[in-house]
């Protein structure tokens, strides 16, 4: 592997619960009452400009470990990018990192392995049963045992 390729929204960014009930409320202005729960499970499926816009608003932080993997990254010269941002390189070289079974979804329609953390709310076995081919706490886990995905710099 030679890159890696971050989902934003509950991967490194403690946003999920603010999601939630930015559209829960949202909803219920339209007269649609939906559970939090049943919110919760679909967040990062779509409303990519409504997402953006809610992150913004509630200043959301890092999650632990999230600036030290990235540090780690940049210093150790390893690719990565969060979501498209990154540098193109083979399918085969990445690696897709995310905290809900879209992203794994979504890695795996575009060919690539991914990893998935649990600071979204999905459960390991709901990641794994996506696909994910590893599952670790937070980015301060992976950053733990990133050489057991056989990462290298350049």
């Amino acid at each position: 592997m030679k890159a890696l390729i971050f989902d934003l929204d509950g991967t490194l960014i403690d946003s999920v619960y603010a999601h939630t009930f930015a559209w829960q409320k949202a909803l219920s202005e339209f007269g649609l009452e939906a559970p939090a729960y049943s919110i919760h499970r679909r967040i990062g499926m779509s409303g990519a400009l409504l997402v953006k816009a809610i992150a913004r608003e509630h200043g959301n932080k890092p999650l632990p470990g999230a600036k030290e993997l990235l540090g780690y990254l940049h210093k150790a010269k390893i690719a990565h990018g969060i979501a498209t941002s990154g540098k193109q390189v083979e399918p085969a070289q990445c690696l897709v990192v995310g905290d809900a079974i879209w992203d794994v979804h979504a890695a795996r329609r575009a060919g690539i392995l991914s990893v998935g953390l649990l600071t979204g709310g999905s459960g390991a076995q709901e990641l794994y049963n996506a696909g994910a081919m590893r599952v670790f706490r937070d980015a301060a886990e992976l950053l733990s045992k990133i050489d057991e995905l056989g990462i290298s710099g350049k």
